[in-house]
């Protein structure tokens, strides 16, 4: 809740948990929540909280993302990477650009293409795509030649790419666009009325 130019959290009653105090704050993820507070010189500087406000971990100098399944995203000398939650290094920079795991799995960017890392640091899933999807319901939408498909957790196309768009899926469905109209299909690529 913003409350008089600063930050603070609420619960689902709205009743404040955790005071506001913070130049800007982020969502919860993965029990922690990225906020910046007011340094003694007045400067704003990151850091990560946990549900009682408490920071239990200064950001990099960079700054870095938010944490999904132990580990955020950080940029360091040019290139991403991710840290876990005692704030050293997990996975080394070395990726154009990264996003949060999904499923044990991370987009990369590689160049002009998207793979996939695992929690190690190891390429699980080869920088091979134009676009991708972060991983739902064991699939996830990749993008090649200008149209989506699903792949698993290999890289192999397991739906073709054949649609306009792909969402993401959700309990067993996805929102595709094929030939101009909005379908649900299954993970056998079957539409769903």
């Amino acid at each position: 809740m913003y409350v008089y130019g600063q930050w603070g959290f609420a619960n689902t009653s709205l009743r404040m948990v955790i005071p506001p105090k913070f130049s800007f704050a982020w969502p919860f993820s993965d029990r922690l929540a990225r906020v910046n507070e007011w340094s003694i010189r007045g400067e704003s500087r990151g850091c990560y909280i946990d549900k009682t406000g408490r920071v239990v971990l200064q950001m990099p100098e960079n700054g870095s993302g938010a944490f999904s399944e132990g580990r955020a995203p950080v940029l360091i000398n040019g290139k991403y990477g991710f840290i876990d939650k005692t704030g050293k290094i997990a996975i080394l920079p070395q990726f154009d650009l990264v996003w949060g795991f999904s499923e044990g799995l991370a987009q990369v960017l590689v160049g002009d293409k998207v793979g996939f890392v695992n929690q190690e640091g190891q390429l699980a899933i080869v920088p091979q795509f134009d676009g991708a999807s972060s991983f739902n319901d064991g699939l996830a939408a990749a993008r090649t030649k200008g149209k989506w498909g699903y792949v698993d957790g290999t890289g192999k196309f397991v739906l073709p790419a054949q649609y306009d768009e792909a969402e993401d899926f959700s309990n067993q469905v996805a929102k595709v666009k094929l030939k101009g109209r909005w379908i649900s299909i299954d993970r056998n690529g079957k539409p769903i009325s």
